[in-house]
């Protein structure tokens, strides 16, 4: 483990968190995966550690116990989030809660986390996950897009404030991507509707938004911090 950069994803038991952890292992790191709901793992460059990210106690605890362990944090990956769609009336205060306690909460205690070890080293990379839905319109999706437009927020301000550490803090926005979280909130026919309007023929697969994630965690991208990269085949600038 002490040869190899060390990678620590949020959310990595779900779609774009375990196609970034099989992604960043293939590029050479040693990877943490957090998530509540953990499996085990038979590969000797992963290893999966349960916790509620939302819960800044238990958060900063497992950080501080991956520095124990490895004495670095390289890359930092927050991928965890929950949705739920609904319009503005419907909307209970329960699910506005978990998705800012999960989504933006567990986003800005995981970068708390990995903070110190990236300052001890000088070096590091924290790549957030915001959404075209911060910046277009999406039906039923008022508080998700208010999460992701904080996260976007977050992003920037991050970065100017660790620049100075040589840390750098980005973030993806990807538009609708096939993973079986969004098939579970959305029919076959909203599918092929984004399909039609995307100029590049396709929908995004999470291997695809794992590839931005490694570009981001490289040193291909060492020039670049501060930005909200956005992933989205051209949909969120086509105009019908």
């Amino acid at each position: 483990m002490k040869d190899r950069p060390v990678a620590v994803v949020t959310g990595a038991s779900g779609g774009i968190g375990a196609a970034s952890v099989t992604r960043l292992i293939k590029d050479g790191y040693f990877v943490y995966g957090l998530d509540l709901h953990v499996r085990a793992s038979d590969i000797d460059t992963q290893r999966y550690i349960s916790v509620d990210i939302s819960d800044r106690s238990a958060c900063l605890e497992a950080f501080s116990d991956i520095r124990a362990e490895t004495g670095r944090i390289d890359c930092l990956v927050t991928c965890a989030m929950k949705a739920t769609y609904g319009s503005m009336e419907s909307m209970e205060e329960e699910a506005i809660d978990t998705m800012f306690d999960i989504g933006f909460k567990g986003t800005y205690w995981a970068i708390q986390g990995a903070i110190p070890a990236m300052k001890a080293t000088r070096n590091g990379s924290i790549i957030t996950f915001s959404s075209i839905a911060a910046s277009v319109s999406i039906k039923n999706a008022t508080i998700y897009s208010a999460v992701k437009g904080a996260i976007s927020a977050l992003t920037v301000q991050a970065a100017i404030e660790l620049a100075p550490h040589n840390i750098r803090v980005n973030a993806v926005a990807p538009g609708p991507v096939k993973t079986p979280l969004t098939r579970s909130l959305h029919d076959e026919e909203a599918f092929a509707l984004r399909l039609s309007r995307s100029p590049l023929g396709f929908l995004q697969e999470t291997d695809g938004i794992a590839d931005v994630v490694a570009y981001l965690a490289s040193n291909q991208s060492r020039t670049v911090t501060g930005q909200v990269l956005t992933a989205d085949g051209g949909l969120s600038v086509y105009a019908l």
